[in-house]
């Protein structure tokens, strides 16, 4: 705060004709799938608050104050006055139940059913643009020494699962898996888009999915199917479709992987009321692995707080509901969620966290069911 006051004094006190550009003056949110990455490849968070004047909450900062006070030596100000700051909520825990894999979800995910190809092909190529797409195929041998799964074209991050189990995680730097599995088992490969580059010459080479084809201990696997996943299905009408349909079919099941790094990707739901008018606030999904955000319909966004510099997920007011009417909360997990038995918990706090630990060292998997504080709301990071 003080360098970039004490930069503004000297330049505005260089000349007369100084023009200072902000960037960025007002924070904001990359809802949804709407953030961008930089090149080469580096995703930007959801947030984009950029520790701005004012912050993504719309919030006036001490930052602000100090702009405004070296800003005062040189301009008159405005005669309005500033306006206040927010109410922010502290709602407490929601517990979170698990709902359903994506595997059974993928009735209510991708109701048209896939798109056959002997290739796979990009998101584009079967116009499908953001999020999430899962592409499968057969194994048609027995895999019981580990088969090497490779591909250089995943844009931009996938698991990889055979009949429901996960087996690694493959990206642009992580090519190859190993796996085992029976003739006939799926072989799903779940592809995450992360964002498309804004600019530079790398905004040409921008398609998403799996962009090259895929090998099996050396062979080019043919026979695929390409489910793309609308998120947006996911509201509290089709949760209660797949609540139902769990109840009735009992054939949802989540497998871990060897190592218990990682769990087959599901879907969790949650719910909580608000007694009077709802007020913004911030989901804090500490201990939680990688995965989406959805409040009632509305998308926040991604969500990695072991990989950070972001930990919280801005929640504005109008996308919740008063009382008697029930805000449910989605959280599409494709790692590793909290859960030592059927129950989770994530919170909604009043004060937003967003320099966490950042970097690929230091990424959040840790062993399934090592977390066991979690489960307890006072000992997540934010309150």
């Amino acid at each position: 705060m003080v360098p970039l006051a004490n930069s503004l004094d000297l330049l505005l006190n260089y000349s007369n004709s100084t023009n200072i550009n902000m960037y960025m003056f007002v924070g904001g949110t990359n809802f949804g799938f709407t953030n961008g990455a930089n090149s080469p490849f580096a995703p930007v968070p959801t947030s984009y608050d950029y520790d701005s004047p004012i912050s993504e909450a719309g919030d006036i900062t001490l930052k602000y104050y100090a702009v405004r006070d070296i800003i005062s030596k040189y301009l008159p100000l405005p005669a309005t006055s500033i306006p206040g700051n927010t109410t922010k909520a502290k709602y407490g825990p929601v517990p979170m139940e698990f709902s359903m894999t994506v595997q059974d979800a993928l009735q209510y995910l991708a109701p048209l059913g896939p798109t056959k190809s002997k290739y796979p092909v990009s998101m584009e190529k079967i116009s499908f643009y953001y999020g999430f797409i899962l592409y499968r195929f057969y194994l048609t041998e027995l895999t019981k020494t580990p088969s090497v799964l490779s591909t250089k074209g995943v844009r931009d991050r996938a698991v990889v699962m055979v009949n429901g189990v996960p087996f690694g995680i493959l990206d642009r730097d992580s090519v190859a898996v190993n796996l085992t599995g029976s003739p006939g088992q799926a072989v799903d490969i779940l592809v995450e888009n992360m964002g498309r580059i804004n600019y530079g010459s790398e905004i040409l080479n921008n398609t998403k999915g799996i962009v090259e084809n895929v090998t099996l201990d050396g062979s080019v696997v043919t026979g695929w199917e390409i489910f793309p996943l609308y998120l947006e299905n996911i509201n509290p009408t089709v949760a209660l479709k797949m609540a139902q349909h769990a109840r009735q079919t009992k054939k949802t099941t989540r497998k871990t992987s060897a190592d218990g790094l990682l769990l087959t990707p599901s879907i969790y739901v949650g719910s909580f009321e608000i007694s009077g008018e709802p007020n913004d606030t911030f989901l804090d999904p500490t201990s939680w692995g990688k995965g989406q955000a959805i409040v009632n319909s509305f998308n926040l966004g991604r969500y990695w707080p072991g990989r950070g510099p972001q930990v919280t997920l801005f929640v504005p007011a109008p996308v919740l509901v008063a009382s008697p009417s029930t805000n449910y909360l989605f959280l599409f997990e494709l790692e590793a969620p909290p859960c030592e038995d059927s129950q989770c918990w994530v919170t909604l706090t009043d004060t937003p966290c967003l320099d966490g630990p950042n970097g690929p060292g230091t990424s959040a998997r840790h062993r399934l069911f090592d977390q066991r504080d979690f489960r307890d709301p006072d000992k997540h990071l934010v309150h």
